[in-house]
Formats: structure tokens, C-alpha cells, sequence
């Protein structure tokens, strides 16, 4: 049967361009990343408490968060770090779980909790730990535009289209200014009125606390929580808080502290060529193609900005998707490069042409059988699955040097020798 394959040479044509062709389709629809993900999943949660102290966080919410996350299933580790003004938790699970079921379980539990806070505080962020290699940011600066109309642009317009790109874990930008509600109390006024700055502590964050008004059941036996916001709607809300006093009465806020709106510069700034951006940061999930979000992600920029018609430069700070293509481009070019010096050596010590296609054959055709295989498996593009291609591009041209010796040899044996 071997025999007649390879006396019919119609049929092992046909074979060899079909795996050149489908090897070749599917080594551009493999994933690229620098480094293979050999990580276990890993989720972090940040919660600004603003001007709620570490210690009462945790007693009020940081034990039973801690408890709740540790019973979720598959996880092997939580961690807290508690700091006033800023809570961190990190969620370790284990091998073989899903990112994406990893995070959205945490983002569970966090959710529950999210809406006993106070609704002053900031979102509460749930993200993978661990994925720097994943970052990639783009700065925004114009001349005609100013900082706040800038941020206000990418909020409406960008950030939405941005969260649309697959395999993009988190987009965040980076604010010009923060508003933030201030109470100072007048020490003569608590005096007079018998108060601490404990009881207006108390009263202000009683009504940022949602009222639970009970329960909806329904017939097959399922049941809803009903809750009641209590929240502020405007500043003028915040300073008629009515505060109790000594015999029945109260007073209000406004009569015992200055309310005020200010605004505050953000804790990060960045310059570009020393002007003042604005920057829009990203990263991908562990198991995405790092270069093919990294490419989504700058080109939706791209193209929104374009989209605006307005004086605003894009320029690209940290992208990935760079440095793993001269990287992948650098083993490529030596796997190639051994390749044409292999073809070189057998054609100088052989001096035929057929045999030197020959080797010149094998080699990609056994890196296209791997792409078949890594594709099939589920392996990505990275250092250490081309460098062990580049290795293997070693031992293929010595294996197909000796076999080919070997046949040219034997084939000299049976020409008949001249008398």
C-alpha cells in the first residue's frame, strides 16, 4: 500500500497541500501571548470606602466578605488588606477553573454586598490580579479641546465601544477632576447643641443605607427582596439632614457643619511630550489573544477620534501587541533562517536540486503539523511554543540530512558500475 502511495505521486501532492493550506489557516487563527498562562486564576477587589476607617470597614462589611468569598467553590486563598480609604481583597482559585466563571462568582458575592454600602462610595471594581503583561494604555491630548470637554468625549463615546471588544477584561480613564461632598462641623455648634461628630457620622450614613421593606413571594415558592432608597439627591438634601437632639428636638446640618462641593485633582496625572493627557488603559483576560485585543483596542480608539472630527492626537504609551510581534518576528525569522542555511549545507554537499527541495519541504511541513496539533490542543503562540519549534527545526534537519544520506547512498549502490 506504501508502495503504491508513493509510486502514484498524484495523491501525496494532494496531501501535502492540503496540510500546507489548513496548517497555514490555522496558525493565523492561533492565540498569541507573550508568555504561556501557567497561572492560576486570581480576581481583586477594590473598594473605596472614602473616609471610612479600616478598622470600622471591617468590623461592619470585612469578616463576613471574607467569610462569604471563602465559600465559594473552588477557591483556595483569600486575602485582605485593609487601609483607610481603600480595601483590598484577592481571590485565589484553583487550577483548571475558568477565568471568566472565577470573576463573575466573585462579582457575585461583591454585587450582594455593593448594595448595603453607602451609595456615596465608588463602584466597587472586580478585576484579575496579576495580568501586568496584559495592560496596554493610549494618551489623548488636544490644543482646542479642553481636559474636562476630553474626558467628557471618551466617557460618552469610547469607553462604551471599548467594552464591546472581546476578550477585554476592564477599560478605566482617567479623570481630570473628582467631586467629592465635604461636611466640616463647627466645634462651637456641637457644643452648643450637645452633639459629637459621631452622631453626625451615624446620621449621614443611616440615610445612605437602602431600607429593606420585606419581602415578595410568589406562587412557586421564590421570593424577592423589596428595598427603599433612602439616598441624597442634591447637595440642599445633605445640609436640611435633620440631626436628633437633647429633649426630642433636631437640628439641621447645615446649623452644625459647612456642606460643601469641591472638587479635587485625581491621585494620578499623566504628560505626553509635557503636555497634560488623558489616558484610557485596558487589559485582556488570562486565555485572550493579548495582540488581537490589543489591536481591537486601539483601533476602536483610533477610529472613534476620527469619527469626532476635533483636534485631538492619539499616541500609544504601552502597547503588547508591539513587543510580542518582534518577538514572535525574531524566532520566526530564526526558524527560517536555519532552515535556508540547512537547504545551503545539503545543496553544497550534495549538489542536487531535488534534494535540497527536499529538505526544504520537510521542515515547514512538520511546523505546520504542529500548528494542526497546537490548534487541536489548544496551545498558543508564545516564546516557549516557538522556541521549541525553533529547537525542533534542529532535529528535523538533522533526521531528514541522515535519512536523505542514506537514500542517495543506497541509490549509487544499485546504479550498475561501469567496467
Amino acid at each position: 500500500m506504501i508502495r503504491q502511495f508513493y509510486s502514484k505521486p498524484t495523491p501525496a501532492i494532494l496531501m501535502i497541500a492540503s496540510l500546507f493550506i489548513g496548517g497555514t489557516l490555522l496558525f493565523f487563527q492561533l492565540p498569541i501571548a507573550l508568555y504561556p498562562n501557567t497561572s492560576k486564576p486570581k480576581v481583586r477587589v477594590d473598594v473605596n470606602t472614602l473616609s471610612m476607617s479600616a478598622k470600622e470597614f471591617r468590623v461592619r462589611y470585612g469578616e463576613e466578605i471574607e467569610n462569604t468569598l471563602e465559600s465559594i467553590n473552588d477557591v483556595t486563598g483569600v486575602t485582605g488588606d485593609y487601609q483607610n480609604g481603600r480595601i483590598r481583597y484577592n481571590i485565589e482559585f484553583d487550577w483548571g477553573i475558568d477565568g471568566d466563571k472565577a470573576r463573575a462568582d466573585v462579582k457575585g458575592v461583591v454585587d450582594g454586598f455593593s448594595a448595603r454600602f453607602p451609595r456615596t462610595w465608588p463602584t466597587v471594581r472586580v478585576r484579575f490580579s496579576g495580568q501586568y503583561d496584559s495592560r496596554f494604555f493610549v494618551s489623548l491630548k488636544s490644543d482646542s479641546v479642553s481636559p474636562g470637554q476630553l474626558a467628557e468625549i471618551v466617557k460618552k463615546t469610547i469607553r462604551p465601544r471599548l467594552r464591546g471588544v472581546e476578550g477585554l477584561a476592564e477599560v478605566w480613564v482617567v479623570d481630570w477632576n473628582w467631586e467629592q461632598i465635604e461636611v466640616t462641623a463647627r466645634p462651637d455648634k456641637l457644643v452648643q447643641y450637645g452633639l459629637t461628630l459621631g452622631e453626625i457620622k451615624d446620621a449621614l450614613y443611616d440615610r445612605e443605607i437602602d431600607r429593606s421593606l420585606g419581602l415578595i413571594e410568589t406562587k412557586d415558592g421564590a421570593s424577592f427582596p423589596v428595598t427603599a432608597s433612602m439616598s441624597f439627591k442634591s447637595l440642599k438634601e445633605i445640609r436640611n439632614l435633620s440631626i436628633p437632639v437633647a429633649a426630642g428636638r433636631s437640628v439641621k446640618l447645615v446649623d452644625v457643619a459647612n456642606v460643601d462641593l469641591n472638587k479635587k485633582p485625581p491621585r494620578e496625572s499623566f504628560r505626553t511630550s509635557g503636555q497634560k493627557t488623558l489616558l484610557i488603559g485596558g487589559y485582556a483576560k488570562p486565555d485572550a489573544n493579548i495582540k488581537q485585543v490589543s489591536d481591537d483596542f486601539i483601533k476602536i480608539v483610533d477610529d472613534q477620534v476620527a469619527a469626532l472630527n476635533l483636534d485631538i492626537d492619539v499616541v500609544q504609551v504601552m502597547n503588547p501587541a508591539t513587543f510580542i510581534e518582534e518577538a514572535v518576528g525574531n524566532v520566526v525569522f530564526s526558524v527560517f533562517l536555519g532552515m535556508s542555511v540547512a537547504s545551503l549545507i545539503v545543496f553544497l554537499f550534495f549538489g542536487s536540486i531535488r534534494n535540497t527541495l527536499v529538505i526544504c519541504v520537510s521542515i515547514p511541513l512538520s511546523l505546520i503539523g504542529g500548528f494542526i496539533l497546537m490548534y487541536l490542543i489548544g496551545i498558543e503562540l508564545n516564546l516557549i511554543s516557538l522556541g521549541a519549534m525553533a529547537l525542533a527545526v534542529g532535529m528535523v534537519v538533522d533526521g531528514s540530512i541522515v535519512v536523505l544520506e542514506n537514500i542517495v547512498r543506497h541509490l549509487d549502490e544499485k546504479k550498475p558500475k561501469n567496467s
